[in-house]
């Protein structure tokens, strides 16, 4: 099978905790992706909201010195920055960021950075922030909406002249948090061919324990929607609480063989890989 994860925040672990991104035992590692017949996994450089200035930006050099410092083998790596509070106020850094292989950024976390405003804040898109939308649509990185408030997505919808993502987000009409992207937010990311992937927090799925069949509940709430070239995965393995019942990256297969039962595998083969890799023509 074929497998394309939109988020995970394994760079981050493995600098807090020491470990080794060809064997470890997180979330995802090279030699567990490595049992895929094709696998592309999008690495996010996380720049947490308690780092500010420079310091965001060398916590960037240091996650990324990981990635360029990795041998990937057989699995296709995709660089992305969650929070771009490390441009530290100079749009110049977005084509420095380009340099460095950044295929897609998140604007915030979940506070305000001087671009825009994340689910704990009430501020939209500055107009430095509408100077970065464009920047990056400039040097084709592809903007992430993911942890964005209401006021700052729609204000990247009149700003944004590119289609934009979700890596990582769920369906607030299933699971009410704020996290969650709207029916209406979900249809606009739809309708201009962006994708969106499914996240795997317990948060974000459900109140209670969570299962393949809670991932499935937000998915399917997708497809009614019209979603079915538009869901992908973004596990945030790594980042978050995930259920012992999804598991990790091993699980993966399992999850399809769930996805397939339900839905046939012509979908499920579009939600693991075939959604994201024709979004960025990686075939």
């Amino acid at each position: 099978m074929k497998y394309f994860d939109l988020h995970c925040d394994t760079l981050c672990r493995l600098a807090d905790e020491n470990g080794n991104l060809y064997e470890n035992n997180f979330g995802v590692d090279i030699k567990r992706l490595s049992e895929f017949d094709v696998a592309v996994q999008t690495f996010a450089c996380f720049i947490d909201d308690k780092y500010k200035g420079e310091n965001a930006y060398d916590r960037f050099l240091q996650l990324y010195n990981i990635y360029k410092n990795t041998d990937f083998g057989k699995v296709r790596p995709v660089l992305s920055i969650e929070n771009l509070s490390c441009l530290n106020g100079d749009i110049e850094n977005i084509h420095k960021y380009k340099e460095c292989g950044v295929r897609i950024a998140s604007l915030t976390w979940n506070g305000e950075n001087g671009i825009a405003g994340g689910v704990n804040s009430d501020s939209g898109l500055t107009d430095f922030g509408k100077e970065v939308v464009k920047q990056l649509e400039n040097e084709d990185i592809t903007v992430d909406v993911s942890h964005l408030n209401r006021k700052s997505f729609y204000d990247v919808c009149k700003t944004a002249t590119k289609p934009f993502i979700a890596t990582h987000s769920n369906s607030y009409t299933v699971h009410p948090h704020k996290r969650n992207l709207s029916d209406e937010q979900f249809e606009i990311i739809s309708d201009i061919g962006g994708i969106v992937g499914i996240n795997f927090y317990n948060q974000f799925l459900c109140d209670n324990e969570t299962d393949f069949y809670d991932l499935y509940r937000h998915i399917e709430r997708f497809l009614l929607l019209g979603g079915e070239d538009n869901i992908s995965l973004g596990s945030d393995f790594d980042g978050c609480d995930v259920h012992k019942s999804i598991g990790k990256v091993e699980n993966m297969p399992k999850f399809y063989d769930f996805l397939v039962k339900n839905l046939g595998k012509s979908v499920a083969n579009k939600i693991f890989y075939e959604n994201s890799s024709n979004f960025f023509k990686m075939l």
